[in-house]
C-alpha cells in the first residue's frame, strides 16, 4: 500500500466523516460556515488556476463577493432578501462586463466571463447547501446527494483501475475511463435504491432517474474542473489535503451536480421557490442564525 494512498484513504474517512456531522447538524450556523469557508477556498484555487493561466486581476474581489454574500445572513437579512441581493450581484457583474467591453474589450470579457463563473460555478452551490438542508427532508436529501457523488467518485475511481481500457475524454483527463465511469454510474444508481428502502421520500422511478442524472452530472463536473487544469498545466488544483489535492479536486462534482439537483427538485419534485423561502425563512425565524445568542 503506498503512502499516498494511506493519505487518500484516511483523510477521505475525515472529509465523510466532517460532511456526515455538518449535514446531520439541526443548526443552520454550522452549515453555514463549512459553506462559508468553502466558497473561500474554492475562490482561492480558481483564482490560483487562473493565474496559472496568465490570467490576472484582483483576487480580492473574489473574496469580496463572496464575503459579503454570505456575510449578509449574520446581519439578520432574511433569505429572500439574500437571494435578492445574489442575483442583484450577478446583474451587477453583467452590467461591469458590459462598461469593461466598452473600455478595454479584451480586459472586459476576461473580467466578465470569470467574475461570473464563480458566481455560477462556486458560490451558487456553495450557497444550495444551506438552500437544500433546509427544506422538508433536507438532511435526507443532502444525504443522497452526498452518498450518490461519493459512490460515483469511488466506483469510477476503483473501477477504472481495475478495469479501465477505453479512455474516456483523454484530451482533458488520461486517467478516467469508460468502465470507470460506467461502474460509478451503478453503484450510484445501487446505493439510490438503498436510499429509497431505507428513506422513501421518493418514488423508485424519481430515485432512479435523480441517481441516474446526478451522477451523470457529476462526471461532468469533474471533466471540467480537469479542463481547467489542463488548460493552467497542473495536476491538481493545490495541495491542501493530503493525498487528494486541492478542494476543487473533491468538490468538483458536486459543485455542477448540486445545482442541478436542486433544479430537478424545482421543475419536477413539487418543489416550489414559495415554499422553499417559506421553509427558509421559517427556519431562519425559529432557531436564530447563531447556535448561541451572543447579543443576550
Amino acid at each position: 500500500m503506498t503512502t499516498n494512498f494511506k493519505l487518500r484513504t484516511i483523510f477521505g474517512g475525515l472529509l465523510i466523516f466532517s460532511a456526515l456531522a455538518v449535514i446531520l447538524s439541526t443548526h443552520l450556523f454550522y452549515l453555514w460556515l463549512t459553506s462559508f469557508f468553502l466558497a473561500l477556498v474554492l475562490s482561492y484555487e480558481y483564482h490560483t488556476l487562473l493565474e496559472l493561466r496568465e490570467i490576472h486581476f484582483p483576487s480580492s474581489l473574489l473574496y469580496i463577493q463572496t464575503i459579503f454574500i454570505f456575510g449578509a445572513l449574520i446581519f439578520g437579512l432574511s433569505w429572500l432578501v439574500f437571494f435578492c441581493i445574489f442575483f442583484s450581484l450577478l446583474g451587477f457583474w453583467g452590467i461591469v462586463y458590459g462598461v469593461a467591453l466598452l473600455l478595454n474589450k479584451k480586459k472586459g470579457q476576461i473580467w466578465g466571463r470569470f467574475f461570473a463563473t464563480q458566481m455560477l460555478w462556486i458560490l451558487l452551490p456553495t450557497l444550495l447547501f444551506v438552500c437544500i438542508q433546509q427544506l422538508p427532508h433536507g438532511h435526507a436529501l443532502l444525504l443522497f446527494l452526498m452518498m450518490t457523488i461519493g459512490l460515483t467518485d469511488i466506483f469510477a475511481y476503483f473501477g477504472g483501475k481495475i478495469w479501465g481500457k477505453k479512455k474516456l475524454m483523454p484530451s482533458i483527463s488520461p486517467g478516467k475511463t469508460i468502465e470507470g465511469s460506467l461502474c460509478g454510474l451503478l453503484a450510484s444508481l445501487v446505493g439510490g435504491f438503498l436510499f429509497h428502502f431505507f428513506s422513501p421520500i421518493f418514488s423508485v422511478i424519481s430515485i432512479f432517474f435523480l441517481s441516474l442524472f446526478t451522477s451523470v452530472i457529476s462526471q461532468v463536473g469533474d471533466l471540467t474542473e480537469s479542463y481547467f487544469k489542463r488548460l493552467a498545466k497542473v495536476k491538481d488544483s493545490s495541495q491542501l489535503i493530503p493525498g487528494h489535492g486541492g478542494f476543487l479536486d473533491r468538490f468538483d462534482g458536486f459543485l455542477l451536480a448540486t445545482s442541478f439537483f436542486f433544479g430537478l427538485l424545482v421543475l419536477f419534485y413539487s418543489v416550489s421557490w414559495p415554499e422553499i423561502f417559506h421553509s427558509l425563512l421559517k427556519n431562519y425565524k425559529t432557531q436564530g442564525f447563531f447556535p448561541i445568542d451572543f447579543f443576550r
